[in-house]
């Protein structure tokens, strides 16, 4: 057995079901993350859990975590909230696949504990929780992140649409 499914193993005990099908998007999540781990490591185990029977795993990229907020309703402090039926998450910090564009060292991470958005080097340790599409595709996810517009301008060209839609 190998190290990520032994730590898949200890995090899914006691689960009724390993995973969690999205209404809005129909994408479908990994309940339990398997914890931290490098932004490389992450992709790794992505590309080679198996879960539920499925074998079509992937690293979220930032729009699909972004999809698990709230953006009719915020905090006091104006940040969204978590979906109310997004169960899993807790006050974790979790990787996306998303590349910053300008500094390729950092990743995109969704900090679901205050809904921040951030890039950070791809050594650092954040939770993973993967992804698939399902047969049963809902809504279009559309990004709706504040960023300020010196870096929307650098996030959102075509390298970076490419990635994510």
């Amino acid at each position: 057995m190998r190290g990520f499914e032994k730590l898949f193993n200890i995090c899914t005990q006691g689960q009724k079901t390993p995973t969690w099908e999205d209404p809005e998007t129909g994408l479908e999540w990994q309940v339990a993350s398997p914890g931290r781990m490098t932004w490389h490591e992450a992709m790794e185990y992505a590309g080679s859990l198996f879960l539920a029977g499925k074998n079509d795993w992937r690293l979220p990229t930032l729009v699909d975590l972004e999809s698990l907020l709230d953006r009719t309703g915020a905090r006091p402090d104006g940040r969204p909230l978590v979906r109310q039926e997004v169960f899993f998450l807790g006050n974790l910090s979790y990787w996306s696949s998303t590349t910053f564009e300008s500094q390729t060292k950092n990743a995109w991470i969704v900090m679901f504990d205050g809904a921040y958005v951030l890039s950070y080097y791809k050594s650092s340790l954040y939770h993973v929780c993967c992804v698939r599409s399902s047969a049963n595709i809902g809504r279009k996810v559309t990004l709706a992140l504040p960023l300020a517009p010196s870096l929307e301008k650098k996030w959102m060209g075509e390298t970076a649409r490419e990635n994510i839609f």
